[in-house]
């Protein structure tokens, strides 16, 4: 008939693929109830991990707020200091600055006979490591240790003390009256690292560390203290 909508007619399998699609489709709802938790976990999972890395951003933002509202005092250089100086209460300060913004081995007081082992900057805040130490181990950058052995009329030294060294003749010591060479000096600047009753060892610029030696050794270097 004209104009009549066309009918569809079902195929004798078309029944059997229908049931076959639903009975799937529910097999599949029937697995995602019984997995629905486990499905769950990697998630879950993922969800703590990110909890916890905001959380110790926060914590970690919070210490940096807290170190740089904090404040402590510290020693401070007033004005450059060449190595090998001593350093006294002129040369530096006492700065407040936060905490965040120092090294945790800053000095908070000066130590007594302190002397620089390194060229030191103005406004530099002052460190264990800048100074000489106690022994040999510790020297001024390009800087010997030199051994002299005192004689009786040796000055009393300290470690720390700036000191010149003088070469003598053996004439000028006593022993030999015919040579006419004048003591002149080979250390322009030392400083004494460690002292005991017989020997002193003096830090000497790596140069004039032969000429130092080769006096020490003839016994003819003296030592002549200088103003701090």
């Amino acid at each position: 008939m004209a104009g009549s909508v066309p009918r569809h007619t079902i195929a004798p399998g078309d029944s059997v693929v229908r049931r076959q699609l639903v009975a799937s489709i529910a097999r599949f709802r029937r697995f995602s109830a019984r997995h629905r938790v486990l499905a769950c976990i990697p998630m879950c999972t993922l969800a703590v991990g990110v909890g916890f890395g905001v959380n110790a951003h926060v914590r970690a933002l919070d210490r940096a707020r807290q170190s740089w509202e904090q404040r402590t005092v510290v020693v401070s250089i007033r004005h450059p200091i060449s190595a090998g100086s001593a350093i006294t209460a002129d040369d530096v300060s006492l700065v407040e600055i936060p905490v965040a913004g120092v090294a945790s081995t800053a000095l908070h007081a000066l130590p007594a006979g302190a002397v620089a082992l390194d060229d030191l900057a103005a406004n530099e805040v002052l460190l264990p490591n800048h100074l000489l130490g106690s022994g040999t181990s510790r020297l001024p950058a390009g800087f010997l240790g030199v051994g002299i052995r005192l004689g009786d009329a040796a000055l009393p030294l300290r470690i720390g003390d700036a000191v010149a060294v003088i070469a003598v003749t053996q004439s000028n010591a006593g022993t030999d009256r015919s040579s006419g060479e004048e003591p002149h000096s080979i250390a322009d600047r030392a400083i004494v690292v460690t002292v005991s009753d017989k020997t002193v060892v003096v830090a000497v610029a790596a140069s004039a560390a032969a000429q130092v030696a080769q006096a020490a050794a003839l016994d003819r270097a003296v030592l002549v203290l200088l103003a701090s």
